[in-house]
């Protein structure tokens, strides 16, 4: 068996193998049905569209379970998280149908809240103190798009865009969202929780 940079995430791996898997007759083609991206400065008005249409269908049901706070973010926010390379998108001939970004606005409640969480977690020895994590992720995909492998393709890209510069993600799931198993399935893991949400981590890369 070959050997691999330590600094090598599996999700590299995983997205080279894309086109080998789905080479076969009737197979699905992200090629032609649907392209995965990091986000240009061009995408800023669609991202927005989908954000905002995204809060305004979630934003009233989570905020009545008491779950995730939805992020509304200004084009001057987008812009800076797609200049630093933590958006990717996926698109289809009619427009963008996802995306998958770091909320890294310092003035989101949310972003706060993580922060609060993850020093605590810090300080009880869940996470190490030097630890490079970026503190809250949203994800937004269409409802055409979902159950059919776009999500774990969406966030693999993502993943694999932030490179080095993190050694973990860090957010919070919903007790009410039905979906955690998936997150646990894509490689997210549990490290606490209080009465409204779990608290989770992915880890990007180990390097020594």
């Amino acid at each position: 068996m070959g050997r691999h940079s330590p600094c090598t995430h599996p999700s590299h791996r995983w997205l080279d193998s894309v086109a080998v898997r789905v080479a076969g007759v009737g197979a699905r083609s992200l090629e032609t049905r649907a392209r995965i991206r990091a986000a240009t400065l061009a995408d800023i008005s669609e991202l927005l569209r989908l954000n905002h249409k995204w809060n305004r269908t979630n934003l009233e049901a989570e905020a009545r379970q008491g779950g995730y706070l939805s992020v509304t973010f200004t084009a001057a926010e987008m812009e800076f998280m797609v200049a630093r390379g933590e958006v990717a998108v996926v698109e289809q001939e009619q427009g963008l149908k996802g995306y998958y970004l770091v909320n890294t606005n310092p003035a989101s409640p949310r972003v706060a809240i993580n922060e609060r969480i993850m020093t605590a977690l810090k300080q009880r020895g869940v996470l190490k103190v030097g630890a490079r994590v970026a503190v809250g992720t949203q994800a937004v995909l269409e409802d055409e798009l979902r159950g059919k492998g776009y999500y774990r393709e969406l966030f693999l890209r993502f993943v694999e865009q932030l490179g080095l510069r993190y050694d973990l993600l860090f957010s919070t799931v919903s007790k009410c969202n039905p979906k955690i198993k998936a997150h646990e399935q894509l490689g997210w893991k549990i490290v606490g929780e209080d009465e409204q949400t779990y608290w989770v981590i992915w880890q990007i890369a180990q390097c020594k």
